[in-house]
Parts: C-alpha cells; structure tokens; sequence
C-alpha cells in the first residue's frame, strides 16, 4: 500500500482454494451472486467492438486500498490496440460522427518518419509552485524527442521547439530524457493561446491538421472580472 508495492496472487473464480483465501462463507456467497448478476446484465466483451469504440470494459478495483491496481494496469496493457493511423481534416463541417476510419479519409500512418501528434488535453497548476500550463500532445507517427523543433498547424505553420517536454503518470511529473513514439502521451508547457485541443503538431514540409475531436458546448456561461488590477497575476 501507499508507496510500497505487493505483488498479488490471481485466483479465478472456479479455483477450489477462492472459498479458503477469502476466509468468510458469506462473502465469498455474495461474489458469486454478483458475478453471476454481472455476467446476466452485461454484454461479454468483444474486442472488435472494443477498438471500434463501441463498447467500454467495466473493471473492479480499489486504489485507496491497492486492490485491483496492477490487475487494472495489466489488463489495459493486454487489451490496449497498437498505433493505428489517424485521419486528416476533409475540410468538410460535418463535424465529429465517430472515430472508425471507413477507408476514404486521407491518413498519416504511425510509422510515417515525419512527426506528428495532436493535442487532445490541457491542464493548469499541475506544479503547486508554479502557475504553469500543461498541453497533452499524442505521438501519431514518428519519434519525439526533447528539443525537437516542430510546426503549428493551427499558427499557419509557426515553428516552436519544444524543449521542456515532460512525462506525466498520476501526480508524478519529470523530464523527458529519452525518446516517445507513436501512441505514447508527452506534455508540453506551453504559454496562454499557444495551445488549444485539437491542435496538430508536425515536422516536414507539408502542412496537415489532424480532422477534429468531439467538442462539447457549455450550457452555463460564467464571466470573472478582477476589480483589482495589481492582483492580477494572481487571479
């Protein structure tokens, strides 16, 4: 628990010792009523239908108590799809109607020598020291490395190098010294307007703009003014 890592043991459901382990008749009684209830009210999984995004894996577990963390890791791990290729914007303004590429579109291919990726997150104040400004950029083709000098697709092609790349996994944040490709997740500080979700990040002579992500509108608006000029850096 906490920082100190356990290995477990996995024991299946029609294992003879499952009663033993888990040491009380009762519960052990109440598993078996709910994977049973479990097994009656959902589909069994398809991982066709998985990686069309049609349907989502339930898992069990517990992180305040470590219960199921490494199973739940493990399993995404074995149920985890290889880079697949992502579509390029058509220009059209249908809008999103689903991720499945039905054959037409024009795409880059993760093992394109090019880099490529897009931003699909962004985040604020992840260092308590610092009001910093996360971008979560998604390698779709090509390799990133820290200082690599990329172009703005959404800038009309504006140059940034990227020099302050990072990995994030939970709380934990640190320097990226090696090297991330495609499907893999870096972050990149960035300056306010600098990023946006949906923006494409690419190296090489032909600009390309990834096509767009689902966008959700609010349905309550808000507006915060700072009466107060000197604060407002802190604000």
């Amino acid at each position: 628990r906490g920082k100190k890592a356990e290995e477990a043991a996995v024991v299946s459901l029609d294992d003879d010792r499952l009663e033993a382990l888990i040491g009380d008749g009762e519960l052990y009684a109440q598993l078996i009523d709910d994977v049973e209830m479990l097994d009656g009210l959902t589909d069994p999984l398809d991982l066709d239908r998985l990686k069309r995004g049609e349907q989502t894996p339930v898992l069990f577990g517990s992180a305040m108590t470590n219960f199921g963390v490494q199973l739940l890791l493990d399993t995404l791990m074995s149920l985890g799809s290889p880079p697949t290729p992502r579509a390029l914007d058509a220009g059209d303004e249908a809008g999103f109607t689903s991720g499945e590429l039905t054959g037409d579109e024009e795409t880059v291919e993760p093992t394109s020598e090019d880099f490529s990726g897009f931003v699909f997150k962004l985040q604020a104040n992840t260092d308590p020291k610092h009001r910093d400004r996360i971008a979560y950029v998604r390698v779709c083709s090509g390799r990133f490395e820290k200082g690599l000098k990329v172009k703005h697709s959404r800038l009309r092609g504006q140059q940034l190098t990227l020099a302050q790349a990072q990995t994030l996994l939970g709380a934990e944040r640190s320097t990226l010294d090696g090297t991330s490709y495609p499907g893999d997740v870096v972050g990149i500080p960035f300056s306010p307007g600098q990023m946006a979700i949906g923006d494409t990040l690419y190296t090489g002579s032909r600009r390309i703009s990834f096509a767009k992500i689902p966008s959700f509108s609010p349905e309550i608006f808000a507006r915060c003014i700072n009466p107060t000029p000197s604060k407002y850096k802190s604000f």
